[in-house]
């Protein structure tokens, strides 16, 4: 019997205490203080006898101390721990704790980057040479730094949780150096001249990115607010905004700010847009789509999608990194040149200027009525 044992490479052989012996691989074992369970470890191929008595030798060292050592032996991955992490934020966001947009940011800078790099990593795998591989991975991609900053961020509180519950002996993410945490200088964002923008839509790859290019430089809306809307709320050259799309794309949440629900007037080349992408949606059926921006299913465009197609528009105009946030301020710039007061124009952009107090008065009073503050930028824009 134990001849047949010692050559099945399934069976475990006892070398001796706390040291056994599978296929090729040794295995040290002991009992952890934590809850006297026994505990196991397979160590890396080819390891020799004196390296596993002395790795045995450090788990009962450590075990004898008191020392949990479940975060050498746990298959915990990066997902399992990730779910309660949500999970709370999500109960935070019902409690009125958090607000939905955290919620949001979490679930789609989870589900877009760190699930699909390290979801299926274990926790106690993943060391701090990972993390900067992953903040420079990253980086390359074309991320902002307080992108990546967020991604690093959500991580370590995802980290945090298996350190709390013995999955992992230390947090990776607070290893690293206080210089490496920070970000770069943020992008100077611009504001395009109407030769660019000509350039930017006559190299967007489809009709639909170009008339929402279009359309963003032409109403000055943040992109969540563009891709929320309804068909019924761009009418007679103005637009109604009353929510925004969510990141994920699947519902419309409140917008940014209360000063974000507004009705703002497009621009003539916005208001051609807008027509031109209602007669796409109904001559391609859209299965009756409610969005105004959609695909040919009926679900409205993916905000990461958007932006790649932006960028490579930019790329490919000879324009570098261009944002759709960029064209918001394009148009904000056109309204400033053109002459329209400044607090009318941060009114249509549903902008504050609680940090301007000496134009406060200005723009609450420029909040009024919005005919008349159209009247005022129709007599400058035309």
């Amino acid at each position: 019997m134990s001849s047949t044992l010692s050559t099945d490479p399934r069976s475990r052989i006892n070398i001796e205490r706390g040291i056994y012996k599978r296929g090729g691989s040794f295995i040290v074992g002991w009992r952890d203080p934590s809850d006297s369970k026994w505990r196991t470890r397979t160590l890396p191929a080819g390891t020799t006898l004196q390296a596993a008595r002395r790795e045995r030798d450090a788990m009962l060292g450590k075990a004898a101390t008191g020392e949990s050592l479940m975060s050498v032996v746990s298959k915990r991955t990066l997902a399992q721990v990730a779910k309660p992490h949500l999970d709370l934020l999500r109960s935070q966001v019902k409690t009125g704790d958090r607000s939905p947009r955290t919620l949001a940011l979490a679930e789609y800078l989870w589900r877009d980057y760190l699930d699909p790099k390290l979801g299926n990593r274990r926790v106690r795998t993943i060391t701090t040479q990972n993390v900067r591989e992953l903040m420079s991975e990253l980086r390359g991609a074309g991320l902002s730094g307080a992108t990546v900053s967020k991604i690093v961020a959500l991580l370590g509180a995802m980290l945090h949780l298996a350190v709390e519950s013995g999955d992992l002996a230390s947090n990776p993410v607070s290893s690293l150096k206080p210089g490496e945490r920070k970000t770069e200088p943020v992008r100077v964002r611009r504001a395009l001249t109407d030769e660019e923008l000509a350039r930017l839509v006559e190299h967007a790859g489809s009709g639909q990115t170009k008339r929402l290019i279009a359309f963003l430089a032409g109403s000055g809306l943040r992109l969540s607010e563009a891709l929320g809307l309804y068909p019924d709320e761009v009418r007679d050259g103005r637009v109604h905004v009353t929510e925004q799309l969510e990141r994920s794309g699947e519902r419309r949440i409140k917008t940014k700010t209360p000063l974000a629900v507004r009705v703002l007037k497009l621009s003539p080349d916005a208001t051609v847009a807008a027509k031109e992408q209602e007669a796409w949606r109904l001559s391609v059926g859209a299965r009756a789509s409610r969005w105004l921006w959609t695909t040919p299913t009926g679900r409205p465009l993916d905000q990461a999608n958007v932006q790649k197609a932006v960028r490579s528009a930019g790329e490919m105009a000879g324009l570098g990194l261009v944002s759709p946030h960029e064209l918001r301020y394009t148009h904000a710039s056109r309204l400033h040149e053109l002459g329209v007061p400044l607090a009318d124009a941060a009114a249509e952009l549903g902008h504050s200027l609680a940090s301007h107090a000496a134009q406060t008065a200005h723009y609450t009073q420029s909040r009024g009525d919005y005919t008349e503050r159209h009247e005022r930028i129709r007599a400058k824009v035309g």
